[in-house]
């Protein structure tokens, strides 16, 4: 059965919706001594990282902290080297954020059902890492 074009904007905001929930859990790549990790972002590592995070930016880790990546490797991170993470993180959250309201603004213009049946929930985002 058609559905009124109202509908399918909403279905499609949740599907963006939807979307930037699942990049924003997907990782980040972040650089160690020359090599590169994929970082885990879901919400467990997020807390974890945030606690680190805060004990960097107290100078309370004088002596670096591990910090398990996806693949299940744990290197030293610095003080440093643990706010930069952060950083990094925040920033590929804030791009979600963008990239969410961006897509919003798209549905809002979408003329008809075609399309919406033509746009990509996924366009703008930043790239998932490469887990490989």
């Amino acid at each position: 059965a058609p559905i009124s074009l109202d509908r399918a904007k909403a279905k499609l905001e949740r599907k963006v919706k939807d979307h930037k929930f699942r990049r924003m859990a997907g990782g980040i790549e972040f650089g160690v001594n020359g090599t590169v990790y994929v970082v885990q972002t879901d919400t467990a590592s997020l807390a974890l990282i945030d606690n680190v995070y805060e004990l960097a930016k107290s100078n309370l880790l004088e002596n670096g902290q591990v910090v398990r990546m996806q693949d299940n490797t744990s290197p030293l991170l610095t003080q440093q080297q643990i706010i930069d993470l952060k950083l990094s993180i925040g920033a590929m959250l804030c791009a979600c954020t963008d990239a969410h309201t961006e897509r919003e603004y798209a549905i809002d213009a979408l003329a008809d059902i075609e399309a919406c049946m033509a746009f990509d929930c996924a366009s703008g985002f930043p790239a998932v890492p490469n887990l490989a």
